[in-house]
């Protein structure tokens, strides 16, 4: 019979131990990748704005070039109300990822960034306008302006949906399997919290006194705390490593570690709080239950 207990403990703290290992990554996932509060604030430290001129400074073409300044103006201009789209673009798509809403649609006015693009293009043109519009007349002049100012209007439009049409075909197939992967992790995330719970109950099934469950347990919580803590640290440095940081972007290339490192923090909470839990219940173990199991001294009776 205590043969069968032992082979029974063993194996419930195995399983133990392995569903706090995952326990422990799936909710720090939770806590980060899967929370729009957590990667809204992330990508708020993003430089946006900066990251839209050196993209608007890679496509422009070159006959165009005259024009950068301008759309540079613009993006300074207009830098929060692009900081409040980016905020609501990871919102909703938070929304559609997390099963809130069902379709992926998105709606951005470009009341600011149109008013604000079509002034400095126009000041852009004046600046360095095309000879044949210096040889016009003053009145050919105003009404030529007059147009194109209205044709740079009639190219932005009121609003833009960001939607699959929008994105594209490749794009929101990765975004349905992105979908498909947190559902699994939020089911598995509150697995594991009913795992974990009855495979404690069975270990105090099996041992049935305080001492002996305490020093299990223990065990149990420091060792898969201590190696998610490793595990903490290692993955950190290996997702620094494996991302080319000298081709991206510099307003990324900054962002990135410090996103890495915001990444990591709760894991390595965690795995500590685990660690030293499981270390709180192995000194119960050993010192106070045992002080308390200790039979009491009492003095002898007088004769």
């Amino acid at each position: 019979m205590r043969v069968l207990e032992d082979i029974g403990l063993g194996l419930v703290s195995f399983l133990l131990f392995i569903a706090l290992l995952l326990l422990v990554l799936a909710f720090t996932l939770n806590l980060t990748v899967l929370n729009p509060q957590f990667m809204g604030t992330a990508i708020g430290k993003l430089d946006v704005p900066s990251l839209a001129k050196g993209i608007a400074a890679e496509r422009l073409p070159p006959e165009d070039s005259a024009y950068l300044p301008a759309i540079n103006d613009t993006i300074e201009e207009v830098k929060p109300w692009i900081n409040q789209q980016t905020a609501y673009l990871v919102s909703g798509t938070y929304d559609y990822l997390l099963g809130k809403t069902t379709t992926f649609n998105l709606a951005i006015s470009t009341g600011p960034l149109k008013s604000s693009l079509v002034n400095n293009m126009i000041q852009a043109f004046m600046k360095s306008p095309p000879p044949e519009y210096l040889q016009l007349s003053a009145a050919d002049q105003k009404r030529y302006a007059a147009q194109l100012q209205q044709e740079y209007a009639d190219s932005i439009p009121a609003t833009v949906v960001v939607d699959q049409y929008f994105i594209g075909r490749d794009a929101m197939q990765a975004l349905q399997q992105v979908k498909a992967i947190f559902g699994y992790i939020h089911t598995a995330y509150f697995g594991l919290i009913g795992l974990c719970v009855v495979l404690i109950l069975l270990t105090i099934l099996i041992l049935r006194q305080a001492k002996g469950v305490s020093r299990s347990l223990g065990i149990v919580l420091l060792i898969s705390g201590a190696i998610s803590l490793l595990a903490s640290f290692l993955l950190n440095k290996a997702l620094l490593s494996a991302i080319p940081l000298q081709e991206l972007p510099g307003s990324v290339r900054s962002w990135l570690p410090v996103f890495i490192s915001d990444l990591m923090n709760p894991y390595k909470i965690l795995s500590l709080a685990t660690l030293i839990i499981g270390i709180i219940l192995l000194v119960l173990s050993l010192v106070v239950i045992h002080h308390r199991s200790a039979p009491s001294s009492s003095p002898a009776p007088a004769s």
